[in-house]
């Protein structure tokens, strides 16, 4: 039984951003709104100028912080155990391994000069990339894109998929459109279906 814990890695870049968010929430409120507070509200009150601005970023570092932690529970617990991949703490899906169609090594990328203007309309705005991710292909329309590096035995989970499954492996697979358009990076360990 295999199951990922946060690095220390995550569990600083989670601070930071919840510290960062929560900071310029509170300040771009004191930015925008100081002036109508002081004038129309506090007056000679200098104290209450600031109040706001913290409550605010103190109110939204508990917010990010429970969405941080709600999140990591649902999409960032993986279990390997048996021949079954779960994930989420409370199990927000399995899959049954021996059922797997292939296990992909390359993911579609958008090429650099599809973002400045040109839309990828066909299949050579792509490149193909190996860069350690697994995209599990669980039926002709539902795919795993996998990458776990950034937790604990998040590799070892991936390099045990590989090694297990090495007949089922496919280093140069041919994408086609829809599938590119929706492998990307934002859809990484979550369930992918297509039509």
């Amino acid at each position: 039984m295999l199951k990922t814990q946060p690095s220390y890695k995550i569990i600083i870049s989670y601070l930071l951003e919840i510290i960062l968010l929560s900071f310029f929430n509170g300040f771009i409120f004191l930015g925008l709104f100081i002036s109508f507070i002081y004038d129309t509200l506090l007056k000679n009150n200098q104290t209450g100028s600031i109040f706001i601005p913290v409550m605010t970023s103190i109110l939204t570092l508990i917010y990010l912080s429970f969405h941080r932690y709600r999140k990591y529970k649902n999409e960032g617990i993986w279990l390997l155990k048996n021949d079954t991949l779960h994930q989420g703490d409370t199990i927000n899906f399995s899959i049954e391994l021996n059922k797997i169609q292939a296990l992909i090594t390359c993911r579609p990328s958008k090429k650099m000069t599809n973002y400045i203007g040109r839309k990828g309309n066909n299949i050579g705005a792509y490149n193909f990339i190996e860069d350690g991710r697994l995209i599990i292909k669980i039926d002709s329309h539902t795919y795993l894109p996998l990458y776990l590096h950034e937790y604990k035995n998040g590799k070892l989970i991936m390099d045990t998929l590989v090694q297990s499954f090495q007949p089922k492996l496919i280093e140069n697979y041919q994408f086609n459109l829809e599938e590119c358009h929706n492998l990307t990076m934002k859809n990484r360990n979550k369930l992918v279906r297509t039509n």
